[in-house]
């Protein structure tokens, strides 16, 4: 091992992506989001059992199980079931239960809460302008998933040589939202085994299969693994879903502006000043969010094989670039709109 390189890391990666919505004006936008977040092992059910706890809106102290709670007699079984809604960015709307809006506001201060203690929560975002993509170049069929596949290698890359200040790391699970994905020829089997090739001085992929998990943890008993996996897989929708409220204003329902606001300050200072180390935010090499492709011609991208073991025509710092126009404006669910 390098001397510069410190004690191993062991950490997991949850991801989930948003595809091509739709703005208020229900005009389709022509993006694919993708974010991961990557999660230590040492702090994983210290966060799990944070997420789960933001569901009891009474008490907050969840039991997956409402009999199991101590104070069951005293409360309504009817709440449980609200209070045990997947957490779905899509489903936040006005009009929608009102476990399913405060929850999502309860995670999201709690995210911006541990930016604020220096705890922050790791994650890269990148979004591809699919409208100046050229399609010839990603196969002959299922263009969106050969897009996909292309750019997770170097999104999960580029948070393994950020985020960790030189530890070498092992990453015990990938994990991902089920869809498509999950049938696509080299997206689940050949990624990892990829990328662990190329930067193995540092990673060491444990399983190097993806894992596909269900985000509705109500699929799951309490007493399965994937149940409270599938609560981060639901952070990480509400997570891409927000912040791409921030920086495409998707919405203009008042549910989701008031998420987006909780913040938009951070997305702002990520955008406008990503290198600031001294932030009182924290998420210099902790957080990221890119974009795809540049402002330049893309005939001068060189793509390569979906199966190849090289990343180089989009892993490259001057690929992507990180400074785009926010849309969204800074919503106050207070003050009366005219």
């Amino acid at each position: 091992m390098p001397e510069n390189l410190q004690s191993i890391e062991e950490i997991e990666i949850f991801s989930d992506e948003i595809f091509r919505p739709t703005d208020f004006n229900k005009k389709q936008i022509n993006i694919l989001g993708i974010c991961c977040i990557f999660i230590p092992i040492k702090l994983k059910d210290k966060f799990i059992e944070d997420l789960l706890n933001k569901r009891c809106l009474k008490d907050n102290k969840w039991y997956p199980e409402f009999k199991k709670c101590p104070k069951h007699n005293s409360c309504n079984g009817l709440w449980h079931i609200l209070d045990n809604c997947e957490i779905h960015n899509k489903n936040i709307k006005t009009n929608a239960c009102v476990p399913l809006k405060e929850i999502s506001k309860r995670w999201l201060r709690y995210f911006i809460d541990l930016n604020k203690l220096d705890k922050t929560i790791k994650f890269n975002i990148l979004f591809i302008d699919l409208n100046k993509i050229d399609f010839d170049k990603f196969g002959s069929s299922k263009f969106y998933e050969n897009i996909y596949n292309r750019f997770f290698r170097p999104l999960i890359e580029y948070g393994l040589k950020s985020f960790f200040n030189n530890q070498k790391i092992s990453v015990k699970n990938v994990y991902c939202d089920k869809g498509s994905m999950e049938n696509h020829k080299y997206f689940s089997d050949s990624n990892l085994d990829n990328l662990g090739k190329k930067i193995k001085n540092i990673v060491q992929f444990k399983n190097k299969k993806i894992v596909f998990i269900d985000s509705d943890h109500k699929k799951y008993s309490a007493n399965e693994t994937e149940y409270y996996e599938s609560n981060i897989i639901q952070f990480v929708d509400l997570m891409i879903g927000t912040i791409s409220q921030c920086i495409y204003y998707l919405s203009d329902n008042p549910s989701k502006k008031e998420n987006a606001s909780l913040i938009l300050p951070l997305v702002e200072r990520l955008i406008t000043k990503p290198k600031n180390h001294n932030s009182s935010w924290h998420y210099f090499h902790k957080q990221n969010i890119s974009f795809f492709p540049p402002k330049i011609k893309e005939d001068k991208f060189k793509f390569i094989p979906l199966n190849s073991t090289n990343n180089s025509s989009v892993i490259e710092k001057n690929k992507f670039y990180k400074k785009e126009k926010i849309k969204m404006i800074p919503y106050n669910p207070n003050q009366k709109q005219l």
